[in-house]
């Protein structure tokens, strides 16, 4: 067990030691609030001399032109004003302070300004590169229908759709013959029918293209394709 003459040397020990310690700490806050005091006094000094030096650089230059110290006259003092404040943001006297966020949130906005406004250019760009309208290849008249004559006369493929055809002929049949009767056709049956009435067309409509020549007419005509049949001994008129 200690004795209580030891228990209140000790307690007075630390509570002299915590004393001290925030002592210390006082003194170190002081001497950081002097020197932040001093830095700051200096900066000032610093751009007051530059302004000291600017303004007899300015006197200086009036001085020596006549012209521009009688338009600095007749200024007045909107212009004087507008040349301090120039003169501030050249210099920076409040600028780079300790606590001074101002600076900092115009930079700020002004970039992110001037990104969405780069960012709205670019957009219209690629919007009018997309839709651009593409420009159509422009042939002479009749020169695209000579084209597609002599692809026709080229190839010997059918023209009529296969399925539409078969369907065609199917339906034709069960009229002439009726549904009772189970009549069935082969594929090679059909093609043969499709060949003959396609090579059949073709040359009924050059027959009826020469008589629309003959009329001293362009466009074909139903008078024409009964005409072309009369002279080919059909008796039976479309």
């Amino acid at each position: 067990m200690a004795k209580p003459s030891e228990q209140s040397s000790t307690s007075g020990r630390q509570t002299g030691q915590g004393s001290s310690a925030a002592a210390i700490r006082q003194q170190r806050e002081e001497l950081r609030r002097q020197r932040e005091l001093r830095q700051r006094e200096q900066l000032l000094e610093r751009d007051r001399d530059l302004l000291r030096e600017q303004e007899q650089q300015l006197r200086r230059e009036r001085e020596t032109s006549p012209i521009a110290s009688s338009s600095s006259s007749t200024a007045g003092p909107t212009s004087s004003s507008s040349r301090n404040m120039s003169r501030i943001s050249q210099v920076g006297i409040f600028r780079n302070q300790p606590g001074d966020v101002v600076e900092t949130v115009r930079s700020t906005s002004v970039s992110a300004s001037q990104q969405q406004q780069q960012r709205r250019r670019e957009a219209a760009t690629s919007m009018s590169v997309r839709t651009a309208p593409r420009v159509k290849k422009r042939y002479r008249p009749g020169a695209k229908v000579l084209k597609e004559i002599r692809e026709y006369q080229r190839s010997t493929s059918l023209l009529l759709r296969k399925l539409p055809f078969a369907r065609l002929v199917r339906e034709i049949s069960l009229e002439f013959v009726g549904p009772d009767y189970g009549l069935r056709w082969q594929s090679n049956a059909i093609l043969a029918l499709q060949e003959a009435s396609e090579s059949f067309l073709v040359h009924l409509l050059e027959d009826t293209n020469l008589c629309a020549i003959h009329a001293k007419r362009v466009t074909i005509m139903q008078k024409d394709i009964q005409l072309a049949r009369r002279i080919r001994g059909q008796s039976w008129i479309l």
